[in-house]
């Protein structure tokens, strides 16, 4: 099944999600060798997923599927997956392996994660994988809180992507050769590694919808 988002009638204030995806993820040449490069773990994080409470009778909104690696793997564990991204070429791409594997319970929809709107019962399961670092930090924030929006109570947020770790004055005075380092902001720093990490966020809000930042626990 497939759907159109609403990224035709996106304001002009609104960031072009497909703009921000990157040439590689556009280019049909790089699609047909995606899945020979990139291993998602797919089986790995259905498992996961259903430790967390994922059921055959979970929904499922996935951000970023390319391919469908994770989308072919989870679609036969829950009830219905919504597959949405921007890329016309991973869409393609997506369409045919579904076709192949004869899944009947994925819905296609062309659209981000600042136009995407969901109908129907709030998720149980918010999955994305690489595709939220696309959106500058601004954009990260409302993406997120529209994610948030989607879940039921006690529904889960499962999330990678690239996070790198580094000293702020090292590339501040790499762009502007001769001017002086500000002093940063004593501020916590969490650990993290450059490269991908995956987090998993549960829903402890008491409302379907709109909870407030304040209501996630890890």
């Amino acid at each position: 099944m497939t759907a159109d988002g609403d990224a035709g009638r996106r304001p002009g204030w609104l960031l072009d999600e497909v703009a921000n995806a990157g040439r590689e993820n556009l280019d049909r040449d790089h699609v047909a060798r995606y899945d020979v490069k990139e291993n998602a773990r797919a089986s790995d994080e259905v498992r996961l997923c259903q430790r967390l409470g994922l059921t055959r009778d979970s929904v499922v909104v996935e951000f970023g599927p390319g391919t469908g690696q994770f989308t072919l793997a989870v679609a036969p564990a829950c009830t219905r997956v919504i597959a949405v991204d921007v890329s016309p070429a991973m869409l393609a791409a997506l369409r045919s392996n579904l076709a192949h594997a004869r899944l009947s319970n994925v819905l296609v929809v062309q659209a981000g994660f600042l136009t995407y709107e969901h109908d129907g019962p709030p998720a149980d399961l918010v999955y994305s994988r690489y595709a939220l670092h696309h959106l500058p930090d601004f954009w990260k924030a409302i993406a997120l809180s529209r994610l948030a929006s989607m879940l039921r109570p006690g529904g889960v947020l499962r999330l990678w992507d690239v996070v790198y770790s580094f000293d702020p004055p090292t590339p501040v005075s790499g762009w502007r050769p001769g001017a002086p380092v500000p002093t940063p902001v004593p501020m916590p720093v969490p650990a993290t590694r450059t490269g991908g990490t995956g987090r998993t966020w549960r829903n402890t809000s008491a409302m379907s919808t709109r909870p407030s930042p304040g209501c996630w626990s890890r």
